[in-house]
């Protein structure tokens, strides 16, 4: 009796190593494709505040004191102190609502051609 036990925790064993082993497999083999990476400031989202925003908030013009090449001053929210871009929450910053055209009164950028929408996606994430 003991030694059918033995064989049935062994065969168990067995059974469950190999389904470890593949879900550890599949778990690897997927990780590239499930993996959601933050946008890289640099690479990622610099390049479209550039294109988009730093003629009126960038390095030589400030409306209403804002600029988005300044991180102190990007966070702050220029004039007004209040925060437009809010860390790990950029889904629902101001800065996101602007662009979105969300509030009416505030799209950005104002004039010109609107962020394409895989733009407003990048700054979203």
């Amino acid at each position: 009796m003991k030694s059918r036990r033995l064989a049935g925790a062994s065969l168990a064993a067995v059974a469950f190593s190999r389904r470890g082993r593949w879900s550890a497999f599949v778990a690897w083999a997927l990780a590239p494709v499930l993996a959601v990476a933050s946008p890289d400031f640099v690479r990622d989202v610099r390049p479209i505040l550039e294109a988009h925003c730093f003629k009126c908030h960038g390095p030589e013009k400030q409306k209403s004191g804002y600029r988005l090449d300044v991180k102190a001053i990007a966070l702050t929210g220029g004039d007004s102190g209040t925060p437009n871009i809010v860390p790990r929450l950029s889904a629902t910053s101001p800065l996101v609502t602007f662009i979105t055209g969300e509030v009416e009164d505030m799209k950005m950028p104002p004039k010109g051609e609107a962020l394409a929408p895989a733009e407003i996606a990048t700054l979203k994430a």
